[in-house]
C-alpha cells in the first residue's frame, strides 16, 4: 500500500521538510494545482514575505535600500540561496548557479528551479487586494 502526503505550500517549507532525514528521497516538488477559471496558470507568487515600502517619512531611503539589495544585486540571490536556502522571485537571479543546482534530499531534484518555472509568468498574479492599502511605493 502507498501513501501520499502533500504540501501546499511554497519553498519556504523546505527545510522543515528536511529535518526529518529519514524522509530523503521520498519527496518532490510539483506544480501547485490550476484554478478552474479561464486564465489561471498553475503558479503563484504571493506568500512567505514579501517587502513594501510604506508611505511615511523616510520612504525614499527605505525605497533606495530595497533598490540597492533585493532589487538589483543577483550575488544577494545566490548568497540567500546557497548559505540559507531563501529564494526569492528576482529575475536575473533565476538564471544563476544557486538557483540551479540539484538537491539530494530531492532526489537529485533541481526544486529551487522548479519552484520558479512559471516565475517568469506575468499571468502570475503578484499582489493582493490589499496590497495597495499598505501605500506600496512604485519604484
Amino acid at each position: 500500500m502507498s501513501r501520499l502526503e502533500e504540501i501546499a505550500v511554497g519553498k519556504w517549507m523546505t527545510p522543515s521538510i528536511k529535518a526529518e532525514e529519514s524522509q530523503a528521497g521520498k519527496w518532490t516538488v510539483v506544480p501547485i494545482p490550476r484554478l478552474p477559471v479561464d486564465g489561471a496558470v498553475n503558479a503563484s507568487n504571493q506568500g512567505g514575505s514579501s517587502f513594501y515600502v510604506l508611505n511615511i517619512p523616510g520612504k525614499e531611503k527605505a525605497a533606495e535600500f530595497l533598490t540597492s539589495t533585493f532589487g538589483s544585486n543577483v550575488d544577494l540571490y545566490q548568497d540567500l540561496v546557497t548559505d540559507i536556502g531563501a529564494i526569492g522571485t528576482y529575475i536575473p537571479a533565476l538564471d544563476e548557479e544557486a538557483f540551479n543546482q540539484p538537491d539530494d534530499f530531492f532526489g537529485g531534484q533541481k526544486i529551487v528551479s522548479d519552484f520558479h518555472v512559471d516565475g517568469r509568468n506575468p499571468e502570475c498574479e503578484l499582489w493582493n487586494a490589499y496590497v495597495r492599502d499598505y501605500g506600496y511605493i512604485d519604484w
